[in-house]
């Protein structure tokens, strides 16, 4: 028997050991957990967006047949700053916020009309900024909890002027009061956030605002234009001041940056282009254009239906003095609560190098609404005893269709967001009609009294606007999309006649002005390609300057608009919701995977 030495044996083993184990399979090691990004940390950022005060003038010397109900739409910007925690291991994300924007929010309308022989005022607010101080409560989720839904509340402020003047012509007095307050309120609103890069996120915005009650005051004395509340023709009364109760509904589009290292699942600041990080060679300069069929193109095309309510208000003052907002009126015209039913097109194209185009188009009808015709001043005309105020009351129908087009770029692109701004188009049309006709001023006013049927009135009007905005969309989670967009108008055109067919005459209407408009939807995708969504639209225009003419018939040879021209404001909203459904094309591979 032989004996193998105790050193060559360990030599076997040490040199058998590699062939073992390469014949072995190796065992893959764990996968390392998912890198979750964190909310927490300090950012800054800024906002756009539009917003619709509401006023509530409260009338001291009893309830008023008509007015006191100021709608003030307008846009705004500003910036934010706050911090976020969120609690280890957890999606509950808390934080604090402080905003401040800039603002303008311009509204009139009747106010102290507490009897049809007074002579009433024209109540004009206007909020110049607003801010809010709140806390935060969200909840992260999706692919790295990359995406919070958040609620929030807290206190808020507004500064803002309202002048009340003495709507009288008949006497000949003007006198007006003027008060500035900054009042203080509170808030409550949510939200959506999506982290585009660990330090740039972008979110929208709903807020509630309300700023409480605030004193203003009011020119004194006033005049009453007839016997019904109890002194003779053209009697002063003493008119108390009273107060202002203030609200403000506002959709912002913001975007954060978040200080901090570079951690979560995203390579450093991917996703950005120009200006926010270096050009990309590929895409300074541009190529040649890839194929339809490359996977940098998409296309996104559906329909939608938009259950809407708009107003239009028309002030037009007693002279041609230069002023932007007639203060003295002769006239104002209130087309309100007009329900609109309409159907639209609309589609996307999305390029390899950041460059969109959108746009929609659509159509539809006025089906109900209602129209106050007010004047002042009129003397004994129209077969009247004494018509100082007259106001009549009719229905109101008609039609209105829309189009928009927009280019812009995507500062940031990436799997499952786009954020860029555009410069674009839209075209507004709508029709108006009454034929109904009722006084509810004074009861011996002989216009509408009693009640009159026929084409009473009519109003045409045609805005264009170049818009200048930002857009936002984010795959907050696997089917879900928010798409939000802001624009603001620079440049508003308005033209437009309104027809009185019982007088005759034909008042055209011109102007320039500025105005904003937003939007914002929710999509589920039933498949990588089609989608259902909801969503809400908001539209505010107006003119800053123009002209009326009345053109009645006239003799052979005089000029063709014989009355002076006259200064205006028009101004018009329409808001509601929409449903939609659209199918996309070119949709990236990664994309597909999450279905």
């Amino acid at each position: 028997m032989h004996k193998i030495p105790i050193g060559f044996a360990a030599a076997a083993v040490l040199i058998g050991t590699p062939v073992l184990a390469a014949e072995m399979p190796l065992k893959a090691p764990a996968p390392l957990p998912p890198v979750l990004w964190s909310w927490t940390g300090f950012y800054i950022g800024g906002h756009i967006g539009s917003a619709m005060g509401l006023n509530n003038i409260a009338d001291p010397l009893g309830p008023s047949i008509f007015g006191d109900l100021v709608h003030s739409p307008g846009f705004f910007g500003g910036g934010q700053i706050g911090y976020n925690w969120q609690a280890p291991n957890s999606n509950w994300v808390f934080g604090i916020e402080a905003d401040a924007s800039l603002a303008n929010l311009d509204g009139t309308n009747t106010c102290y009309a507490f009897s049809g022989t007074f002579t009433s005022f024209n109540c004009r607010a206007h909020t110049d900024a607003f801010g809010t101080f709140t806390g935060r409560v969200g909840w992260a989720f999706g692919p790295f909890d990359r995406s919070l839904l958040y609620v929030k509340g807290g206190a808020a402020w507004s500064h803002s002027d309202v002048d009340t003047i003495i709507n009288n012509n008949l006497f000949g007095i003007a006198e007006t009061s003027s008060s500035s307050f900054t009042a203080p309120g509170g808030t409550v609103g949510a939200g959506a956030e999506f982290a585009l890069t660990p330090h740039w996120t972008v979110r929208a915005e709903y807020d509630y605002m309300d700023f409480g009650k605030s004193n203003v005051a009011a020119p004194t004395p006033s005049v009453t234009t007839g016997p019904a509340v109890g002194m003779p023709v053209g009697a002063f009364v003493a008119v108390p001041g009273t107060k202002v109760s203030q609200q403000m509904h506002a959709f912002e589009l913001g975007l954060n940056y978040k200080f901090g290292p570079d951690t979560g699942p995203f390579p450093t600041e991917s996703g950005l282009a120009w200006p926010f990080a270096a050009p990309v060679a590929s895409n300074f300069p541009l190529k040649a254009a890839p194929a339809a069929t490359d996977p940098g193109w998409q296309f996104e095309f559906g329909g939608r239906y938009w259950l809407s309510s708009g107003r239009l208000q028309r002030d037009i003052a007693n002279a041609r003095s230069g002023a932007q907002n007639p203060t003295l009126n002769i006239s104002r015209l209130t087309w309100d609560n007009l329900t609109g039913n309409s159907g639209e097109a609309f589609g996307r194209i999305d390029t390899p190098w950041n460059v969109f185009v959108k746009g929609f188009i659509g159509g539809g009808g006025i089906s109900g609404g209602k129209i106050n015709d007010e004047d002042w001043g009129l003397g004994t005309s129209h077969a009247a005893v004494n018509d100082g105020y007259s106001n009549t009351v009719g229905n109101a129908r008609g039609n209105l269709n829309y189009a928009t087009v927009d280019v812009g770029y995507d500062f940031f692109r990436g799997s499952g967001y786009k954020v860029g701004g555009f410069i674009g188009y839209n075209e507004y049309r709508d029709n108006k009609s009454s034929f109904t006709c009722s006084q509810i001023a004074l009861p011996a006013n002989g216009i509408c009294n009693p009640p009159s049927s026929g084409f009473i009135l009519g109003e045409n009007d045609n805005w264009q606007s170049l818009r200048i905005g930002a857009n936002a969309e984010a795959q907050l989670a696997e089917q879900w999309k928010l798409v939000a967009d802001v624009a603001f108008l620079p440049y508003v055109q308005l033209n437009g006649q309104n027809f009185h067919p019982m007088i005759p005459f034909i008042a055209d209407e011109t102007g320039t002005g500025i105005g904003t408009q937003a939007e914002l939807f929710l999509n589920y995708y039933l498949t990588p390609q089609f989608s259902v969504g909801i969503g809400g639209r908001y539209w505010a225009m107006w003119t800053t300057s123009g002209t009326n003419c009345r053109e009645p018939p006239q003799p052979t040879g005089t000029a063709a608009c014989p009355a002076p021209l006259q200064d205006q404001q028009v101004k018009t909203e329409r808001y509601g919701l929409l449903l939609q459904a659209a199918y996309r094309f070119g949709v990236p591979p990664v994309a597909e995977t999450k279905y």
